[in-house]
């Protein structure tokens, strides 16, 4: 067919920017694995004219030059035929002769067979090759598939026994309401079993009624929406009342959520909730307690108290006694006077006698310290009345429902509270604002929030006095209004909170105090209080070394939203 000893086959990269030799004979076996450039002369003009091109002599030939005249055989011809595949060119099949031989024109027309023949060849070669490496990789994809699907099946199995086992109530419906999974939590605090439940509206099981109106949810899923809203928004609601099977009335809270496809359709809902009224109970009682603790912690200074003005009560009311036994005395005299002269006049030594004895029994000083021994008594009973009425408001059990209060009176009950422990030490003024309107609240547990400030307040200003000094701090207590709601603003000349620390000191059991001082619970039960129980707001400004002031800032009525 063709008599050449002389052969290669060059194809195009991935870069489709050179032609790696894939095949060679003769004098081209000690050229294996060259590389060639696409932009070469030679190679440029075959992929360009996509015809072949002959050259009678390499190595005169204007195109054979650079690279590619470096790897052609000495002292020959050659013929240069384009392989070109569907869409482009993909190589390059190059024969040479020894001169003076010339491949002739039926050599020619077979070497270009030839070429097609290798283009066919190789492409079939490639294919084969793509289906190869595509059956690995469906093989592959297949067996990661099954590992997947297994993956899947033990985390689907593993979800459903954690959903039954968790403490908190899980119930997944679909879109339409229908219940797909009841757990046991939900069980236990429904009263209704899971066999009982599937496949049933959720409405028909989940009985909820609003606590304000006592009247039944009609839809559960829509209402349980809206409430989680208002409390990501701050909005104080009342938790939902469940009546169980039995009967028994149940406070939730919770969460729903939607399921959604992957083009975002809502397929379902979770509801995660929990029964509170356990919970509401402890931490009434736990905000009793701490009340009741405070109150301890403050007892030996509120006997004090108590024991100061009873004393300066006792000592005039002794006064008091003494006086009228010398009053009565000199009036027994008068009327002896009076009665030995029903039938005589009185004789001026008569008068002198009874002026003498006045002046004896110290009628006169009497006359002038009675009122004011009366006035200091009646002021001392008035002192011990105020201590008692402040500790029984304080220390009464804490009523759940909010009501109207005044925040005024509740901060004047806690300064008379608290006296004992910033008297020594400080003085405490006040700027309340006598037009404050009442706020919607529970007023004890603002009381609470009130004395953990005043406290910490006096003993900040403890650690900034130095020690025997007879000099006080200051502690100021301001309320206003601003627009909705009411400020009440408590600053201390005490030693101030460091920057470093600042943002932690309404986390739980963060204290500055030392060990056996502090219990870190003063300020994150504020915090808690007004933040979280009254939609408020409570903010620190502090300077070491010159004092603190605490911003609190609560809504003067909520009462509207709370019974929506």
């Amino acid at each position: 067919m063709v008599n050449a000893s002389d052969a290669c086959i060059f194809m195009m990269d991935l870069s489709a920017t050179s032609l790696q030799m894939v095949g060679s004979l003769g004098w081209f076996e000690a050229m294996k694995n060259t590389c060639l450039n696409v932009d070469d002369a030679i190679i440029s003009h075959v992929f360009t004219t996509n015809e072949l091109y002959v050259s009678i002599d390499l190595q005169s030939d204007p195109l054979i030059s650079g690279q590619f005249l470096s790897i052609v055989p000495p002292v020959s011809s050659g013929v240069f035929l384009p392989l070109r595949g569907e869409n482009a060119m993909v190589g390059m099949l190059i024969i040479t002769c020894q001169l003076p031989r010339v491949l002739s024109q039926n050599e020619l027309r077979i070497l270009v067979i030839i070429a097609q023949l290798a283009v066919n060849a190789t492409t079939r070669s490639h294919l084969h090759d793509q289906v190869q490496l595509f059956n690995r990789d469906l093989q592959i994809e297949i067996q990661q598939k099954v590992v997947m699907q297994e993956l899947l099946a033990a985390e689907k199995e593993l979800l459903s026994t954690t959903l039954m086992s968790i403490a908190d109530g899980v119930i997944v419906t679909d879109q339409d309401g229908y219940i797909l999974l009841f757990n046991r939590a939900a069980e236990s605090i429904s009263g209704y079993s899971s066999a009982e439940v599937i496949q049933k509206p959720i409405n028909d099981v989940f009985s909820l009624h609003n606590p304000s109106t006592s009247e039944k949810v009609p839809d559960v899923i829509p209402y349980l929406i809206e409430l989680e809203n208002a409390q990501k928004n701050r909005v104080v609601y009342k938790s939902p009342l469940l009546i169980s099977q039995s009967g028994e009335r149940i406070l939730l809270s919770g969460s729903v959520t939607s399921l959604k496809s992957v083009d975002e359709n809502i397929v379902g809902f979770v509801i995660v909730f929990q029964n509170i009224s356990e919970k509401q109970k402890a931490e009434a009682q736990n905000v009793l307690s701490q009340k009741l603790q405070a109150i301890g912690q403050l007892a030996a200074g509120i006997a004090h108290e108590i024991n100061t003005p009873t004393q300066y009560v006792g000592d005039n009311i002794k006064f008091l006694h003494k006086a009228f036994s010398k009053l009565s005395e000199t009036l027994t005299a008068y009327q002896q006077l009076m009665h030995d002269h029903l039938e005589k006049p009185v004789t001026q030594a008569d008068l002198d006698r009874m002026e003498e004895l006045a002046r004896q029994k110290k009628v006169p000083y009497y006359a002038i310290e009675i009122p004011k021994a009366i006035q200091d008594a009646l002021e001392g009973i008035e002192r011990v009345r105020k201590i008692v009425l402040a500790m029984r408001e304080f220390s009464h059990p804490s009523v759940k429902e909010k009501n109207f209060s005044d925040i005024n009176h509740g901060i004047e009950t806690t300064i008379v509270i608290s006296r004992n422990e910033w008297k020594y030490c400080s003085d405490v003024d006040t700027d309340l604002d006598q037009n404050l309107p009442l706020v919607f609240c529970q007023i004890d547990e603002i009381n609470q929030v009130i004395l953990n400030m005043i406290v910490n307040a006096a003993q900040a200003i403890q650690e900034n006095i130095p020690a025997g000094s007879q000099q006080k701090g200051k502690i100021f207590i301001k309320t206003w209004q601003r627009e909705t709601n009411i400020c009440i603003s408590i600053h201390d000349t005490g030693c101030g909170i460091p920057q470093d620390v600042r943002a932690r000191i309404f986390d739980p059991f963060f204290t500055t105090k030392g060990v056996g001082k502090g219990t870190g619970q003063g300020l994150f039960m504020a915090h808690d209080i007004i933040f979280n129980k009254h939609n408020g707001i409570i903010s620190v400004d502090s300077e070491p070394g010159l004092g603190t002031t605490f911003l609190i800032e609560l809504p003067i009525d909520t009462s509207r939203v709370e019974q929506e």
